[in-house]
């Protein structure tokens, strides 16, 4: 019998509005765009409820300055949704105490251990000290706290210090995710953010280190190969789940196998039966079976706890491709 995958987890897209400029932003999000309405977001939410997906994380563009944020978490709230928000501000219009209660996990983009160089980064003046403050606030009412940092050339040997700027700054920080930019947006046809072998060893050093002295659990979000990390690190690994158990979806109900690829649409959110598309879309089945891993990969005994790790890190217009950073053995 065919096996069969269930949604669990959707990263809703529900704006691209953003008042950031970063380079490498996947959706080429900025402040020059418009937001869609609230009632097109709850035809969208709704649909999510109809096929039992109630863990959804808002993402953008930044979800937080979304007009109808408050009413828009009030609601997911109302019917029981875990709903998590990452954000380059957290600032949630300016009404966090509206909505303190009702959202489980809060994650902000962190650039730099620096704030100058964060603000330079993403091309906002006091960019960094608003998402501090934000962060602290939400510590201080026991929310879930999560560092998002994105591992580029840019900032991964200030990984320790950025986390230690934060802790310092008595927010309680329960997860690090850790990111992969992909060619996309912003970012497409370029090869400046990708990572070496001699990045990842400063950066794993760094994470032990960090989970040692701080105690935080730490994830990558977009997983490397398990050939190209020594065996202390898989620990912080796992294969990628986008396209298993993850799903992103748009305001228009468009429906994406990865997060980070909000231009590749595998069908709509109102599909008459999304589990059916789900477990028999092309796209999806050629990532699942992963024919497009060389042989090396496929024979490797660590595959099911690898994965061949992500198979859009280069050129992802092309289709599925090995993971650039797969060792030559």
């Amino acid at each position: 019998m065919k096996k069969q995958y269930k949604i669990n987890q959707a990263a809703f897209h529900i704006t691209y509005v953003c008042t950031h400029h970063c380079p490498m932003c996947y959706a080429n999000a900025g402040n020059t765009l418009k937001h869609p309405s609230i009632n097109k977001i709850y035809n969208v939410v709704n649909m999510l409820i109809k096929w039992g997906i109630y863990d959804i994380s808002l993402v953008g563009g930044d979800p937080a300055i979304y007009p109808h944020i408050i009413e828009l978490i009030s609601y997911m709230h109302e019917n029981k949704i875990k709903v998590s928000v990452l954000s380059n501000t957290l600032d949630f219009c300016g009404k966090k105490d509206l909505i303190v209660d009702k959202v489980d996990v809060v994650e902000g983009t962190i650039h730099h251990s620096l704030a100058d160089q964060h603000d330079a980064f993403c091309q906002t003046d006091g960019a960094y000290d608003n998402l501090v403050n934000n962060l602290k606030y939400f510590s201080d009412h026991n929310k879930n706290i999560g560092i998002v940092m994105n591992l580029i050339p840019y900032n991964f040997d200030v990984f320790y210090q950025a986390i230690e700027n934060i802790i310092n700054k008595s927010i309680n920080v329960n997860h690090i995710v850790v990111q992969r930019i992909i060619q996309f947006g912003r970012a497409k046809n370029t090869s400046q953010y990708e990572i070496t072998p001699e990045i990842i060893y400063e950066t794993m050093e760094q994470i032990e280190r960090i989970e040692k002295d701080f105690k935080i659990k730490i994830v990558f979000e977009d997983p490397l190969p398990l050939c190209s990390i020594d065996d202390k690190y898989i620990k912080y690994m796992h294969p990628c789940e986008w396209g298993i158990s993850k799903i992103a979806v748009d305001y228009n109900g468009n429906l994406s196998r990865c997060g980070a690829d909000i231009f590749t649409h595998i069908g709509s959110i109102f599909d008459p039966d999304i589990n059916k598309l789900w477990n028999n879309n092309q796209s999806l089945e050629d990532f699942r079976n992963k024919k497009y891993l060389p042989d090396t990969c496929l024979k490797c005994n660590k595959l099911k706890y690898c994965g061949g790790g992500c198979p859009i890190s280069r050129n992802p217009e092309i289709g599925f491709s090995c993971d650039y950073l797969k060792r030559n053995n």
